[in-house]
């Protein structure tokens, strides 16, 4: 029986990965077998995306060389490209990655060329949504220090260029933006605790989870609101944005489809192009402990006129309408 191999890599504190790797490990047992062929999946998370990394993951002589690659996430993706510029490249289907045309993963959505072709979210509804959502908060996020990871830009792709267009949806709202580049985790922290004494909120847009997570908890010791688009983030989030793709079942059976493809077609890889998946706003969660009083009579307001916002205290867990107000 002639079996393929199938290697989903992932990194380990990218908590928002591991619904896409779920759908992913159900694809692949979900596979007809036939004319002989079995698919085993293997996973795998690891702590980076460097070279010697997914080389390790790639020469695992236990499980032989992988015959499809399916990489969660824009770290990882990055990461193979560059090492199949030294070694014979693998089949890949990435997924997690919004625009793998700027971030030439692919030549193109319809022709993507190469070994990689995969499945991205397209959310261009995304900015309106947080303009309009975080509308009524805009006197209590009024300045906003947003730092961002210039690593990405060293990846082939501008962050910023991203970063920008958010920060620009902020200042239609009137808020003033303050933009800096951080290399790492510890200077992204530093730069938001210079900025804390000035600014009423943090936006930790383009920066790393495990590096939000922290930023939000400092922001949450001094009663500043953190805004992100990570709903995974903990208690001390103070504004978090949530998409989800308008039909779930698309990425299931996208990936399904593209690994049998690349085997079936093992002589032809351009046989696919990207599957673009539509993501919807679904909430905004807020913390309210993050907001001063008179910003939470605003929020209910507009709880109860949209049901795309969810208002939620995470420390006892009660809805927001029945906060008091201080005297």
């Amino acid at each position: 029986m002639k079996t393929c191999n199938v290697y989903i890599i992932s990194l380990d504190d990218e908590l928002q990965h591991r619904m896409i790797v779920s759908e992913t490990l159900a694809a692949v047992h979900a596979l007809v077998r036939d004319k002989g062929e079995a698919y085993f999946p293997r996973m795998f998370f690891i702590d980076d995306a460097k070279e010697e990394t997914l080389l390790n993951v790639i020469n695992v002589s236990k499980y032989g060389r992988p015959d499809i690659i399916v990489s969660v996430g824009v770290s990882i993706a990055l990461g193979l490209a560059e090492l199949y510029k030294r070694i014979v490249p693998i089949s890949t289907i990435f997924t997690g990655v919004y625009d793998p045309v700027a971030y030439k993963l692919v030549n193109s959505l319809e022709v993507p060329g190469g070994c990689m072709s995969g499945v991205r979210w397209e959310i261009p509804e995304s900015y309106d949504f947080l303009r309009e959502k975080l509308a009524p908060l805009a006197p209590a996020i009024k300045k906003i220090f947003m730092p961002y990871d210039t690593r990405l830009d060293q990846l082939n792709f501008s962050i910023k260029d991203m970063v920008t267009q958010i920060a620009n949806q902020f200042r239609l709202l009137g808020c003033e933006v303050i933009l800096q580049g951080v290399s790492s985790k510890k200077e992204a922290i530093d730069a938001v605790k210079e900025h804390l004494a000035t600014v009423h909120s943090v936006a930790g847009f383009g920066l790393a989870y495990d590096t939000e997570q922290e930023v939000s908890y400092a922001c949450g010791m001094t009663d500043r609101i953190f805004i992100s688009n990570q709903e995974e983030l903990g208690i001390d989030t103070g504004a978090t944005a949530s998409f989800r793709s308008a039909d779930p079942s698309i990425l299931y059976t996208s990936i399904a489809k593209m690994i049998q493809n690349y085997w079936w077609n093992r002589q032809n890889l351009g046989v696919q192009s990207v599957v673009t998946i539509t993501s919807v706003p679904v909430k905004l969660v807020i913390n309210r402990f993050m907001l001063p009083y008179w910003a939470i009579d605003l929020v209910y307001a507009l709880l109860i006129a949209s049901s795309e916002i969810v208002c939620e205290n995470r420390w006892i867990g009660s809805p927001i309408g029945s906060v008091p107000k201080k005297k």
